[in-house]
């Protein structure tokens, strides 16, 4: 039978490679490329998971937890998009959220550009120069979000400190934001959030009980949990 030894680095379960080795292959290749482990602090791929609950923690919603995951297929980030976003349109997706029928029309000249002219014979009001004018929309907002308080430095610092422990509502007020802005960037960064939620997964109390209102008002936690039970109870 194979030796299985775990990884040296605190908080983190994964094995190594040879029972020889110290630290798991991330670890590995963080300390070679920067010399420091950075203890604690997920990988790129965000974010480490942590034991999770069977349930979906979704507010409401009854569905089992995906393997490895704190959420559903409806609700994790597991999910992906197997219809067309084309408003209208059922067929499976080809390219770039689309299916290829309306692909083929994108790349033919329906697109955001024939929308703000109106050019052509749609007008620029077909469903693919409509769908290419909400795309650049949402990658306008999120060109802002980037240059705000939440860019990309902030939002793995306020990860790797909510990993190490700190308070959600200290770590958001020092970063210059509300624990309900964090909440609220899900659309554009799906994996920030996930991340914040296994940080709080992995770091909560357990010696209270979860998942309920007491525990969200009395001891402030803020897991998955036990927001979706005060979110039920509004």
């Amino acid at each position: 039978m194979t030796e299985i030894r775990v990884c040296e680095s605190p908080d983190c379960t994964r094995s190594t490679p040879e029972p020889s080795l110290e630290y798991c292959s991330g670890h590995r290749g963080r300390l070679h490329r920067h010399g420091d482990l950075l203890i604690g602090v997920p990988f790129e791929y965000w974010p480490k998971r942590p034991s999770t609950p069977t349930q979906c923690v979704a507010a409401g919603c009854p569905g089992q937890a995906l393997g490895g995951s704190l959420y559903c297929a409806d609700h994790g980030d597991a999910s992906v998009e197997a219809v067309c976003a084309v408003g209208g349109c059922d067929r499976d997706v080809y390219s770039s959220g689309i299916c290829h029928k309306d692909y083929k029309r994108w790349i033919a000249g329906h697109n955001r550009s024939r929308y703000r002219t109106r050019d052509g014979r749609c007008e620029g009001r077909c469903g693919v120069c409509r769908w290419d004018h909400a795309r650049e929309a949402r990658e306008d907002r999120l060109a802002a979000l980037e240059q705000g308080a939440l860019h990309a430095g902030a939002r793995r610092e306020i990860v790797a400190r909510v990993w190490g422990g700190d308070p959600l509502e200290k770590v958001a007020d020092e970063a210059g934001v509300t624990v309900k802005q964090l909440w609220s960037t899900g659309a554009a960064w799906p994996e920030f959030v996930y991340a914040l939620d296994a940080a709080l997964m992995a770091r909560r109390d357990p010696a209270i009980t979860h998942g309920t209102t007491y525990s969200y008002r009395r001891h402030g936690c803020r897991c998955p949990e036990c927001r979706a039970a005060k979110a039920t109870h509004r």
